[in-house]
């Protein structure tokens, strides 16, 4: 079904899985799209069937959940297509790093996580595999916690909660302070076992003390100080402002069996924790010639502004470009002005066109317009590359530098590093 109005910002999530080459990222967006109902059954790395790319190259897969679309960025985690992540950081408004828990934490994960924590983007860490044999789920935390919690906001929400015979059987929940209950092949959830009692209570006083810390709620300081019982409505109000300001990091854990392990719980994380388009910082804009224009704001009534994030050729020889719309309403079949830092000729004369959006692709579904806060795959425009400014032939603008992970240097250059015309999956 063909999308005829663009999607109201506040219920978007732009989210960039980011982890090491076998970490399970492209398992994990299978996961969620089973869980969202986007797929009836998974499909398979090995066979090459799942919905986001395995052939090393930026994927774009969206869900919805609850009324909240999620445009999740699968990124490659191979070294030499880096850029690739960059990308994917550029783009989104929130990481998962995900981290596996026969593996743990590789160096440049770590690098990439201090890139992210530099810029106060929100990040959430998604422990994996942890129905592995080898899989070790409190010693990855704890390994996170050190590689990555340098400010000490890595804290797990989510416990393990193994059987007698040590198999993982579910979750320890620490802020409802419930036990989801995989056991029997679906999730149930219960209130805990008196053993488990003062282990979640002691977990969660943990978590409390960081979030109070974090947010400085003056209700839950009185809480806690006046010793009397949180509620979990309260804590996860206050969890939910924390990650969204990128203060805290929730550990989250899942795992590829029994189906769905962990899904809906990270599914939560995203849609209520993390920001929405309408709480991410704008970047500055100006006119074609740098002189001053008013503020952006994530409106789709707004004035068009529209990054080329990426772009790749397709199997026959044409563009597809990976966008991000800050405001206003990007449509199909549609003239749009466009400009470009790199786009002066000899003398520094700034030399601009205009040209012609094809079809727009909000994976995998073609629509007819992306609204402001959405990311989508465009066709058409063959001579744009990475950085150009899309905007209206009436009002032109030009995107200045903006603060995002890697640094504000110049974009990479179009195209996929080291591969002939591999690139964006428009699936």
């Amino acid at each position: 079904m063909t999308m005829t109005a663009p999607i109201e910002p506040a219920r978007l999530r732009n989210v960039v899985l980011v982890g090491p080459r076998d970490a399970g990222k492209t398992t994990l967006v299978e996961q969620l799209a089973l869980a969202t109902g986007a797929l009836t059954r998974p499909g398979s790395v090995e066979e090459g069937t799942t919905l986001s790319d395995t052939e090393g190259a930026l994927s774009l897969v969206c869900v919805e959940w609850q009324g909240v679309r999620i445009n999740l960025l699968d990124t490659p985690g191979e070294a030499d297509v880096e850029s690739e992540v960059r990308v994917g950081l550029r783009a989104a408004d929130a990481a998962l790093f995900v981290v596996s828990a026969d593996e743990g934490v590789d160096p440049a994960t770590a690098m990439l996580w201090e890139e992210c924590a530099a810029v106060s983007m929100p990040r959430a860490i998604v422990v994996t595999k942890a129905d592995r044999d080898r899989a070790d789920v409190e010693a990855t935390v704890e390994e996170c916690q050190l590689a990555l919690g340098s400010d000490g906001g890595v804290l797990p929400v989510q416990l393990p909660l193994l059987s007698d015979d040590e198999q993982l059987a579910g979750i320890l929940d620490l802020v409802s302070q419930r036990i989801l209950d995989y056991s029997g092949g679906v999730r149930v959830e219960r209130e805990p076992d008196p053993q488990h009692v003062d282990f979640i209570a002691d977990a969660r006083a943990a978590l409390l003390v960081a979030i109070i810390a974090g947010t400085e709620d003056d209700a839950l300081v009185g809480s806690f100080l006046g010793g009397g019982e949180i509620p979990a409505e309260s804590l996860a109000a206050s969890l939910d402002r924390a990650v969204a300001r990128g203060q805290i990091h929730p550990v989250v854990v899942t795992a590829t069996t029994p189906l769905g392990f962990g899904s809906l719980e990270l599914l939560q994380v995203i849609t209520r924790e993390f920001p929405s388009p309408l709480e991410s910082p704008l970047p500055v804009v100006t006119a074609s010639d740098g002189s001053p224009r008013v503020p952006l704001t994530c409106e789709p009534t707004g004035p068009l502004c529209v990054e080329v994030v990426r772009t790749s050729d397709d199997a026959d020889g044409g563009r597809v470009s990976l966008v991000r719309v800050y405001s206003g309403t990007l449509h199909a079949d549609a003239t749009v002005h466009v400009a470009g830092h790199d786009r002066r000729d000899q003398a520094g004369v700034e030399r601009t066109r205009d040209e012609h959006v094809g079809r727009i692709v909000s994976a995998p579904t073609p629509v007819t317009a992306l609204g402001a806060g959405d990311i989508g795959l465009v066709t058409g425009l063959p001579h744009v590359v990475v950085g150009d400014t899309l905007s209206s032939r009436e009002l032109p603008l030009l995107l200045g530098p903006q603060v995002r992970p890697g640094g504000t240097a110049k974009p990479p250059l179009s195209g996929s590093p080291g591969r002939d015309g591999q690139g964006l999956d428009a699936t």
